[in-house]
């Protein structure tokens, strides 16, 4: 059984949001509706275990064309984007939760709990089982 994360992923959601907004304030035009929209889809756990491409279909563009369309918008590729998104989610998994590596690994759609661990290694700067002893919630 899942615990209830509606309101700790409405939080989520919205801190992300925020960061958005903070993010399109340093352009002189604001992001295109269909950029917000896409956006706010690929900012929900639902989504985590689709790939890039499958993303593609949130929106009428090719791959190559999204990829090239979010770079210009966001300053980062939708892959570093899309990861960084996944791996947010783990750690508060992480933290607030005794769900197994392996079930969190899944949860943001990896296979490979080894990959996993080396991802959230390189952006968190300790493992998984390191960082949940050192930021377990009470």
């Amino acid at each position: 059984d899942k615990p209830d994360f509606s309101i700790s992923v409405k939080f989520f959601l919205l801190s992300i949001l925020s960061v958005l907004h903070d993010k399109t304030s340093e352009f002189a035009t604001p992001l295109p509706g269909w950029l917000t929209d896409f956006l706010l889809k690929i900012n929900n756990p639902a989504t985590y275990k689709l790939t890039v491409n499958e993303l593609c279909e949130y929106t009428f563009y090719s791959h190559s064309h999204l990829c090239k369309l979010f770079k210009q918008y966001m300053g980062v590729s939708l892959t570093h984007y899309f990861t960084q998104l996944k791996l947010n989610y783990a750690a508060y998994l992480l933290r607030g939760t005794d769900y197994s590596i392996s079930y969190i690994t899944g949860e943001i759609g990896l296979d490979n709990q080894g990959y996993f661990s080396g991802l959230f290694k390189k952006s968190f700067r300790e493992t998984p089982l390191s960082y949940r002893k050192n930021n377990k919630s009470v």
